[in-house]
């Protein structure tokens, strides 16, 4: 029994939680309970908006958000970069944004290389970032980083997500994404975050769901290297419905892990649990 889950859950999913200070990791069990819509928090001085110019289909459409607007504007504010130093002494970055106080998710390949040493000897949370060709403001430390644990063994991709924990609630100051699990074709979605090409500044295109067949969601959004890990945030419900991983072969969809049920309540979990 962990964290006080009893072994006979008639549902559960496991996840690894690696403690990024002590190198130490341990298997947790977190039983399933209903936590498929939990809204977006904003909070009181912050704005809203999602900003809608370019076309959605064909091309890249992609634009960048205002500086101005990526630290106080919702859902702008909950979005930054998750920057990692691995073993081997590699560096890298992808898209993370806030669902907690101090709770950021991400993909699991942002956080996670076997190439490079396994679990990064560090990681770093940039809230709000938008700045040419450098990283320019406040940084929260992550703690613990919690993969799916057949991410972790078998590079699952139906499992290609990852969770944060911080060491700052700064959540309650820029506000955090909620999820839905309820999604569907034709629902118009924005795909914002950090795309390699335009390092370290803010870029979104906004696009349709074209499926929510299985696992995964596909969309027209545009994405590229860096973007990985940013959400799949649905507009008109102001919630995230999944997680960008990019390219999907042989169509031209970008794809990215569609929340179910199992993944709301992982989520609820890590949010509850600080």
């Amino acid at each position: 029994m962990l964290h006080g889950i009893p072994a006979f859950a008639a549902e559960s999913s496991e996840m690894i939680e690696f403690d990024l200070k002590t190198n130490e990791m341990k298997t947790v069990e977190i039983e399933e309970q209903n936590s498929d819509s939990v809204d977006s928090y904003i909070p009181e001085g912050i704005s809203t908006g999602i900003q809608t110019y370019g076309a959605i289909i064909d091309g890249d459409d992609r634009y960048r958000i205002p500086a101005s607007l990526s630290s106080t504007t919702f859902p702008y504010c909950s979005y930054g970069v998750v920057s990692c130093t691995w073993p081997n002494g590699a560096s890298s970055f992808g898209t993370g944004w806030l669902f907690g106080p101090n709770d950021v998710a991400t993909a699991a390949h942002v956080v996670y290389s076997q190439e490079n040493g396994g679990y990064p000897s560090s990681i770093i949370f940039y809230p709000g970032v938008n700045n040419s060709g450098s990283i320019v403001g406040a940084s929260y430390k992550a703690t613990i980083a919690v993969l799916p644990a057949t991410y972790q063994s078998e590079r699952d991709a139906t499992k290609d997500y990852a969770f944060l924990s911080l060491n700052s609630n700064i959540g309650n100051t820029l506000g955090y994404l909620g999820w839905t699990t309820s999604v569907s074709v034709g629902n118009t979605m924005a795909l914002t975050g950090y795309a390699g090409e335009h390092a370290y500044e803010l870029w979104e295109g906004i696009g349709q769901i074209k499926s929510t067949s299985g696992s995964f969601l596909r969309y027209t959004a545009d994405s590229s290297g860096g973007m990985s890990g940013g959400a799949i945030y649905l507009t008109i419900q102001m919630k995230a419905a999944g997680f960008n991983h990019g390219g999907y072969p042989g169509e031209s969809y970008n794809y990215g892990v569609k929340i179910n049920s199992s993944i709301a309540n992982e989520m609820n979990y890590y949010k509850n649990k600080n």
